[in-house]
């Protein structure tokens, strides 16, 4: 009898063992399973979400419970599609700063060396602190590149203010081989163009078009030097003594002649 009492008591104890872990530990809903204590803030739910999205049914959830509902923090649906309900996404080097889009940044190299970064509506290449809305920092050679291939599209920079705009592009062919008689520096504002390439017999050349070029409009100490094949000073403007040298880099007079 002494044996029974004790092997009821195992039982009963196994029982409870059981129960307690089962409730504390997996708890089966239906056809899903909650891993984690019921009622705690951090349970794992795994199945179909009671509520589930336009993506379909829950693959895998994880939410906080307040005591009374569960809010969603993370959840894979069954299409693969991540959803996090949150503002930031931290890494070992910190994390992003609060806002309603999550930030974003993508680490290469040994130590983490920051290579693109997105937050607060600056992209930063080669810097995690941008401070522009395209802000590129680098060690090395930088230079940006636009390639458009389609015939007869366009490749170009604009630079624009709230009232003023410049165009700096390429129309009717690829980067570097403009079509004759296009446009390549553009006055968005005013409609007129600065340079452009030449037609016919000289389409290898590029054509100043405005009604006036001035050179060293700020009156500084800045010399202007036309080289010829074999002369270094075919024509030079010598600002600093208000001179014109032909074949001199020393004009002695206004204009100094030597040849």
């Amino acid at each position: 009898m002494f044996q029974k009492s004790i092997k009821l008591v195992g039982l009963i104890t196994a029982l409870m063992l059981s129960w307690l872990v089962f409730t504390s530990a997996v708890l089966a809903i239906g056809s899903d399973v909650r891993v984690g204590t019921l009622g705690s803030i951090g349970n794992v739910y795994y199945g179909a979400a009671d509520n589930a999205s336009d993506a379909g049914a829950s693959l895998l959830k994880l939410e906080t419970y307040t005591g009374t509902t569960y809010t969603q923090k993370f959840r894979v649906d069954m299409n693969g599609n991540v959803y996090i309900q949150g503002t930031q996404i931290c890494t070992s080097d910190g994390c992003t700063s609060s806002g309603g889009v999550a930030g974003f940044w993508k680490n290469d190299g040994p130590g983490g060396s920051t290579k693109i970064y997105y937050n607060s509506d600056n992209v930063g290449i080669g810097t995690n602190n941008p401070d522009a809305k395209l802000h590129v920092s680098g060690t090395t050679n930088i230079y940006t590149k636009v390639v458009s291939t389609s015939a007869g599209s366009y490749a170009g920079f604009k630079w624009a203010n709230d009232t003023q705009a410049w165009r700096l592009y390429t129309p009717g062919g690829i980067v570097g081989n403009a079509a004759a008689g296009s446009a390549i520096l553009y006055n968005d504002t005013s409609g007129s163009s600065v340079f452009y390439a030449e037609p016919g017999s000289l389409a290898d050349s590029i054509a100043i078009i405005p009604t006036s070029v001035r050179i060293n409009d700020g009156g500084a100490d800045l010399d202007f030097v036309v080289l010829g094949d074999t002369d270094p000073n075919l024509i030079r403007a010598d600002a600093g003594n208000d001179r014109i040298g032909i074949g001199t880099a020393s004009p002695s007079t206004k204009l100094d002649v030597v040849g």
